[in-house]
């Protein structure tokens, strides 16, 4: 992927891929046609004299999109117009993706919002949790070929 690739709508941030690799067989970002440009990213803004909402996503920066329509995020944002991402549609998304579901309600009700979840969203797992490394945790010791700290495995 190049960097024209994360502006484009059809990249999928959280999986870091673009959407139409999978369907495509003679895939490479430099034959892509169906280049459209994701409206929600924004270039870096140098002046914070207009008053735009915005949130720092794995993306980049982007216009901030309330998580439901009740929430008003003028009053959840900095002077600066910078939103938590907890409070953003897109923050949610990838709280859920990251920490799994059960994680992601905990950190929800500790700030005080509703997580909004999508039906494709009810089941999902901590993506940490397939590799073998539970959140707080180090992954299995076998896995280190190199350590700070003395495995037993070589002591």
């Amino acid at each position: 992927m190049n960097k024209k690739c994360k502006l484009c709508a059809n990249y999928n941030p959280l999986e870091e891929s673009c959407v139409l690799q999978a369907n495509s067989f003679d895939f490479t970002s430099k034959n892509c046609a169906y280049f459209i440009r994701y409206m929600n990213l924004l270039p870096q803004i140098k002046s914070f004299n207009r008053r735009t909402l915005t949130v720092v996503t794995k993306r980049g920066i982007e216009r901030a999109i309330p998580a439901y329509p009740e929430l008003d995020l003028s009053l959840r944002c900095n002077s600066k117009g910078e939103v938590e991402s907890i409070f953003t549609y897109q923050g949610q998304r990838e709280l859920i993706h990251d920490y799994g579901l059960r994680v992601a309600t905990e950190i929800a009700n500790n700030k005080g919002i509703r997580l909004y979840v999508l039906p494709e969203e009810e089941y999902k797992e901590n993506t940490k949790e397939k590799y073998g490394c539970k959140q707080g945790e180090q992954p299995l010791k076998n896995l280190y070929w190199m350590s700070e700290y003395p495995i037993e495995v070589w002591t």
